[in-house]
């Protein structure tokens, strides 16, 4: 009897915990369960903050910090150069010749592709960047290259300017409007308000004067459009004022500070300096390293870490990740065997 009796309450108890899960397990299904099998599956997410977004072959891509997820934004099969991030971190501006040269948005799940401005020049060269905060104007604005009109055949004719324009298409203006020099690698100051890049010399009389790096102020001009109200040139004292080529300066996400690819003379690698706007007559190398170059430097949201290229053990163009001082370099990058390699990487601003 005692033993039936144990059966009988062993029984009872799962029997209610049998009604327990039948009760429970609908509101489960309805707070976290699977969605309906006909429903159909959406783009993929985008890789939590923070992100980068970089170039591989011809396909546009982003990754985790540490270079996980690396998920497909676009492949048209045109190339897609110089990823630059909305500051919300939603969508991606870049280069290409997908329908034309010119400067294209697209969302970071790889929807809403549109041309927000065509080019003369060829798309790879126009290294669009998105304003971080509203310009002097208070419009959001991209930055980026293209001649100033139709090759006449003459070297200046060839030369880049630095154009802005409204994130609609509209407002197109010619910012640097000098003839003789070819601006290089616009990027922006965390409020806006300044703009840098590298200019070149390039004239019939003086092919390939370099220009170092120059800091525009911005404000506005007659009419209401963002203009050049004062500048320098950041390079011109101390040890880069004699380097064969300053190049692709970066602008620090948070601080007044630039990141640059340098060329000494009589060197054919390139390092990473780091230009203090406070002491621009005292840069820092923070690579210097003896057997390999590095490339494209990118600043994380904090700006403790900066993203770069340069070949890996493999010798396959990768993207590293370092400490803002050179120490803690990281491999992130996965470049996949026979493709060109990774490059370009552009980390987001906000965390």
């Amino acid at each position: 009897m005692a033993s039936s009796g144990r059966v009988g309450l062993l029984v009872l108890a799962l029997g209610f915990l049998g009604c327990q899960r039948d009760t429970l397990a609908p509101e489960a299904d309805v707070a976290g369960g699977p969605p309906p099998a006909f429903a159909k599956p959406g783009p993929p997410p985008p890789p939590p903050n923070p992100a980068i977004a970089f170039v591989e072959a011809t396909d546009l891509k982003v990754m985790n910090a540490d270079g996980s997820n690396q998920t497909l934004v676009l492949d048209a099969g045109e190339t897609s150069y110089e990823p630059s991030w909305s500051p919300d971190g939603t969508q991606i501006v870049f280069g290409s010749s997908i329908q034309g040269s010119g400067v294209y948005v697209i969302d970071v799940n790889g929807t809403n592709l549109r041309k927000v401005v065509a080019t003369i020049t060829g798309g790879g060269a126009t290294q669009p960047v998105w304003s971080p905060v509203p310009a002097p104007d208070g419009s959001f604005k991209i930055a980026y290259l293209d001649q100033a009109g139709p090759d006449d055949g003459t070297i200046e004719g060839d030369n880049h300017e630095v154009f802005l324009v409204n994130l609609d298409g509209t407002g197109r203006i010619n910012l640097t409007n000098t003839r003789e020099l070819d601006e290089r690698s616009p990027t922006w100051a965390p409020s806006a308000a300044r703009l840098a890049a590298a200019p070149d010399k390039y004239t019939s009389q003086e092919p390939g004067v370099e220009g170092g790096i120059v800091v525009y102020d911005l404000g506005v001009g007659a009419g209401g459009t963002v203009t050049i109200v004062g500048q320098t040139n950041v390079t011109a004292a101390g040890p880069l004022s004699s380097a064969y080529s300053v190049f692709r300066p970066a602008w620090a996400k948070t601080h007044d500070k630039i990141a640059v690819v340098v060329f000494q003379t009589g060197s054919s690698l390139r390092d990473i300096w780091v230009i203090d706007l406070a002491t621009p007559a005292s840069p820092t190398n923070i690579t210097q390293t003896a057997s390999v170059s590095e490339n494209s430097p990118s600043w994380s949201p904090d700006d403790l870490r900066i993203a770069f290229t340069r070949l890996n053990a493999k010798n396959k163009l990768s993207i590293f990740t370092m400490n803002a001082d050179g120490s803690g370099v990281t491999e992130i990058g996965k470049p996949k065997s026979g493709l060109a390699g990774q490059s370009q990487p552009e980390w987001r601003r906000n965390p």
